[in-house]
């Protein structure tokens, strides 16, 4: 089954197959290292999963349950992560930054698609060191996360809930 995807991965779509796997049930599952780039992962059960140095660029796991989960220098870069339960993910050092949108021939096209982490529950969430920016958070719920030395250039922090929220050193844009 990976296999196949990092084929599809590797081919630009073109061959090998994309893994889909919406809502089943990968509690505590090891997926160390692996490249799920592009995967469908909607409202999948990865509580406590282990997904460090993962990569899960343009990622579906709307939904999800992450609860728990080891992400330690994942790439989430332009990840959806709507409504996705994150509650004490261990995200230290993760990327959740915006991806340049290229054409078929991989040319830059300028636009450019954000991380999508609208309502997430980061509640108790240890995002030290991790890069987000230009990720969308309206709504998200960072009560208590440790948001020490966090990147948060262009972020959309709308109605986000920051309350007890660990700010330590975080970098914002400087107009």
């Amino acid at each position: 089954m990976v296999d196949a995807h990092l084929k599809w991965v590797n081919s630009g779509g073109r061959h090998g197959l994309r893994l889909e796997l919406p809502g089943e049930n990968h509690k505590n599952i090891n997926l160390t290292g692996v490249n799920l780039s592009g995967t469908d992962l909607k409202g999948a059960l990865l509580a406590n999963a282990r997904l460090s140095y993962t990569q899960l660029t343009m990622a579906d796991l709307s939904g999800a349950d992450l609860s728990g989960a080891d992400m330690r220098m994942a790439s989430l870069n332009g990840a959806n992560l709507r409504d996705t339960n994150l509650s004490g993910v261990m995200l230290m050092y993760a990327t959740l930054e915006s991806v340049e949108i290229r054409d078929i021939d991989g040319q830059p096209t300028g636009r450019y698609w954000s991380a999508d982490l609208t309502g997430a529950k980061l509640a108790g969430a240890n995002l030290r060191g991790a890069v987000l920016k230009g990720a969308n958070l309206t709504n998200a719920d960072l009560s208590n996360a440790d948001l020490s030395d966090v990147d948060l250039s262009d972020v959309n922090l709308e109605g986000a809930t920051l309350s007890g929220a660990i700010m330590g050193v975080v970098k914002t844009p400087s107009y």
